[in-house]
This record gives C-alpha cells, sequence and structure tokens, in this order.
C-alpha cells in the first residue's frame, strides 16, 4: 500500500522489488501528472497518487478476503513488519 507517497525516501522499501514498483508507478505517475497539467493548467499529482493508493488497499482488501487471486505487495514500508 501508498502510505508515504511524498516521503518514500525517508520511509525507505521493503526490498528492492518493492522499491522498483513503487518507482516505476511513482515515475509513470508523475509523468502522466505533468502532462495533464500542461493541459488543464493546474497539478493533479495528488489526485493520482490518491487514487493509486486506494487501488492498492482496494486490492490488499480483496486479497486478504480471498477474494482475488493476486499477489499483492506493500509499496512503501512506514516501518511495518511485512
Amino acid at each position: 500500500m501508498v502510505y508515504r507517497w511524498d516521503a518514500h525516501k525517508e520511509v525507505g522499501f521493503c526490498s528492492e522489488r518493492v522499491e522498483t514498483l513503487f518507482r516505476a508507478v511513482y515515475n509513470t505517475s508523475n509523468e502522466i501528472a505533468a502532462k495533464a497539467a500542461a493541459v488543464q493548467k493546474r497539478n493533479v499529482i495528488g489526485h493520482i497518487a490518491e487514487l493509486v493508493s486506494s487501488l492498492s488497499t482496494a486490492v490488499s482488501c480483496e486479497q486478504l478476503n480471498g477474494h482475488a487471486d493476486v499477489t499483492v505487495m506493500p509499496l512503501a514500508c512506514s516501518g511495518r513488519n511485512w
């Protein structure tokens, strides 16, 4: 799950795989936000980060409840023992 979108450098990552996944989502989201900002004349990264966080939480909940056949790992670990 994405707990600390902007503070990922301070929070750290649980593994190299988690860091790779986070950076892919983070960089792609920032690229999309930059293109949207050029068209909309406003910053939308907060909205994108919120959507990524909501999606990550929803998928995790589905997995925990046994309703999804997916493997989910937390993106940024804020001192939690994953």
